[in-house]
């Protein structure tokens, strides 16, 4: 049985990753991490031990996806 102390990171795909890391920043007091070895993304979002790693979509000018499935997760972290 696994015995989990916190949940390490989320990863989302999102649309405008800059805009979105902003948004993190000043809507819920994220800190923005963002090693330069890591290149352009993710922009990783941090609260203590718990991040949210951002990535951009595929395709910048996709189409948002059908109303009800607008979550784009990338993968959920222990």
């Amino acid at each position: 049985m696994l015995n989990l102390q916190f949940l390490d990171h989320v990863a989302l795909r999102v649309r405008d990753i800059h805009r979105s890391a902003d948004w993190y920043e000043k809507v819920l007091g994220l800190q923005r991490l963002q090693p330069k070895e890591w290149g352009p993304f993710p922009i990783f979002m941090v609260a203590g031990q718990t991040g949210i790693a951002l990535f951009p979509t595929r395709n910048e000018d996709a189409e948002l996806p059908p109303e009800g499935d607008w979550i784009r997760g990338h993968h959920y972290a222990f």
